[in-house]
């Protein structure tokens, strides 16, 4: 089954959620324990500053911590419910939002404005975030920045130069989750052309095998077909020595039936016939329609005693079958020319299918309905 893009890369981000999980809550954690040691002894404004810090990186990892956790226990529920769909914005914004604080609280002791741009950057290469959406979270997020910095940076020249690299920060984050997510559904799009591509291939494959092995009329196999399978069961034969029989049917005044109802009814009879033998013959035989109301049939690991017995359970088959015209039954009949397969002779295959349709035609000429054997010539 394929799948709409977007519930691929819905699917996609819900796993990036869960691996970014992996690493960010070790990470965080790491971050609480540096900044726990030495708290007690630090001065006012940098204990606050330690606080604030870990109090951010204790947030990311417990919302980390739970989006990573629906994500692993109901991914498949999530994904066919559409619930996934908001855990990968609720983690990117939740991303640019520590870097927002972050940076805030780092004002208290330094200029710097790393967190926010790898905020940035982490959601621009992490997260598959369509463009629109993507453009509303930086926006929002740069926002948040803006109004942030001067509750702890006073000094307008640092806070100019911040509020101009946070905007670079943000352009950069947007310009690569853009880049990210068109790459992305890019090649997910041609993945797809050629999947569909490959199907039709193959049904158009197997259209061309059906006209190329199968008869048209009846969905068994044709002569074409039926003579490479008998080529192969000679080879194997020669190699194994098993005995195996060919058959030849033929539909009782088949004309008869065709002048009298129709060229209609006779392909209904043709396909029932051809039906009837195909659920009463074994896995291991072979039928074939051979042309006009006549059938050929491989009998497999079959001796002659074997394959009359078999063959008239399908003469009585086609007895039985029920075909109606109108408010009339017409009863079919069948007959049945069996030869062996000799392989210690040049032409095993012609040489059977001629003491096959020897047989055929005695079981014709006494009255029809019948099961004849060829007699193996010394």
């Amino acid at each position: 089954m394929q799948y709409p893009i977007n519930t691929i890369l819905s699917s996609m981000n819900a796993k990036r959620v869960l691996s970014m999980a992996a690493i960010s809550i070790p990470v965080n954690i790491a971050h609480i324990l540096f900044f726990t040691r030495g708290l007690p002894s630090s001065t006012p404004i940098e204990y606050t500053w330690r606080i604030g810090i870990i109090a951010s990186h204790a947030t990311l990892a417990v919302v980390f911590s739970i989006l990573g956790l629906l994500v692993f226990l109901f991914n498949r529920n999530m994904i066919k419910s559409g619930m996934h769909r908001p855990v990968p914005y609720i983690a990117a914004a939740t991303t640019l939002a520590m870097g927002v604080v972050i940076v805030t609280i780092d004002q208290l002791v330094t200029t710097s404005i790393t967190p926010y741009l790898v905020g940035c950057l982490v959601v621009g290469v992490v997260f598959l975030l369509h463009p629109r959406q993507a453009l509303l979270l930086f926006s929002l997020s740069y926002l948040a920045y803006y109004f942030a910095l001067p509750i702890t940076q006073s000094k307008p020249a640092i806070l100019l130069s911040n509020r101009v690299n946070g905007i670079t920060s943000a352009g950069i984050g947007l310009f690569l989750s853009i880049l990210l997510y068109r790459s992305m559904h890019s090649d997910l799009q041609h993945k797809q052309t050629i999947e569909e591509q490959q199907k039709e291939l193959e049904q158009k494959n197997l259209q061309l095998e059906r006209l190329a092995f199968f008869d048209q009329l009846t969905g068994i196999y044709n002569r074409r077909k039926f003579e490479e399978l008998i080529g192969r069961q000679l080879e194997l034969m020669k190699q194994d020595r098993f005995p195996s029989c060919l058959v030849l049917v033929d539909i009782d005044r088949f004309k008869e039936i065709n002048d009298t109802y129709g060229h209609l009814f006779g392909d209904t009879i043709m396909k029932a016939v051809a039906t009837t033998f195909a659920k009463h013959i074994r896995p291991i035989d072979v039928l074939a329609r051979w042309g006009g109301d006549e059938f050929l049939i491989l009998l497999s690991h079959t001796t002659v005693d074997e394959a009359r017995t078999l063959v008239e359970n399908l003469q009585h088959a086609v007895e039985a079958m029920h075909t109606d015209v109108g408010f009339q039954s017409v009863k079919v009949t069948t007959s049945f020319g069996i030869a062996a397969l000799q392989c210690g002779i040049d032409d095993p295959y012609g040489t059977a299918y001629k003491d096959a349709d020897s047989a055929l035609y005695q079981a014709k000429q006494l009255g029809k309905n019948r099961v004849e054997v060829a007699q193996i010539q010394s």
